[in-house]
């Protein structure tokens, strides 16, 4: 039963789905990582490295050799997600300049910000569930 749910590939996906913000110490990545968080935080910012191209292509890498694709949109999506504010998301790190796919005054953790990220699970439960047949 698990298994025609996919629920094996979602607890992956939900866990990656929340990774980049390992750059945050006070995300829910941050908060189980803690001390790896603030060595990433210090070091690389809020939204630097981990929502990169360069963090994204390493991701998509893991994801071809364990055969789990999902990883790698739960990865997206949180970057693409990000990029839905003013402060957008340093997607071509180590440039510093920030993207901002979308300025729609998103904020993390809002009302909106749950409705996107909904979106995003309902499209990806679509194709998981697509995908099986």
């Amino acid at each position: 039963m698990f298994e025609l749910l996919g629920l094996d590939f979602t607890v992956l996906a939900a866990i990656f789905s929340i990774l980049p913000d390992i750059d945050s110490p006070k995300s829910y990545a941050g908060n189980f990582f803690k001390p790896l968080s603030n060595l990433i935080f210090e070091k690389f910012a809020h939204r630097g490295l981990t929502h990169s191209l360069m963090a994204l292509l390493i991701i998509i890498i893991i994801s071809f050799l364990i055969k789990d694709y999902s990883i790698s949109v739960a990865y997206f999506s949180h970057i693409f997600l990000d990029s839905f504010n003013s402060f957008g998301v340093m997607l071509f790190y180590p440039n510093n300049s920030r993207v901002v796919f979308f300025d729609l005054k998103v904020k993390s953790g809002s009302v909106q910000d749950s409705f996107l990220g909904l979106v995003f699970l309902s499209i990806f439960f679509g194709v998981n569930f697509w995908l099986m047949f």
